[in-house]
């Protein structure tokens, strides 16, 4: 907020912005209404379950995707139990296909 005492005077204050918007599809994923997810199996103690998503950004801004793990009812996993890596990523539209495992 800019103010003068003076009522007689005036500011003219340039603004500039940056149109556009981002435009990521999700590769190896399934969706149900409106997530996405994909299917682990069965998730036991001390063994490794791998499944590797492509994120696809074809517009012309950056996207910021987040990664969340949750069971089949919906509640978050603890992350002491599971993990993404990257849990979560800034998709450039010039460098546009991000994997995570």
């Amino acid at each position: 907020l800019v103010q003068s005492k003076n009522k007689d005077v005036s500011f003219n204050i340039p603004l500039s912005g940056h149109g556009g918007l981002s435009q990521v599809s999700v590769l190896n994923a399934q969706q149900s209404s409106s997530r996405l997810w994909v299917d682990m199996g069965d998730i036991t103690p001390n063994t490794r379950n791998t499944a590797r998503i492509t994120l696809h950004n074809t517009g012309t801004r950056a996207a910021f995707v987040s990664g969340v793990l949750e069971d089949e009812e919906g509640y978050p996993i603890p992350s002491n139990l599971a993990w993404i890596k990257p849990d979560h990523v800034l998709s450039s539209p010039t460098t546009p296909h991000v994997n995570c495992t």
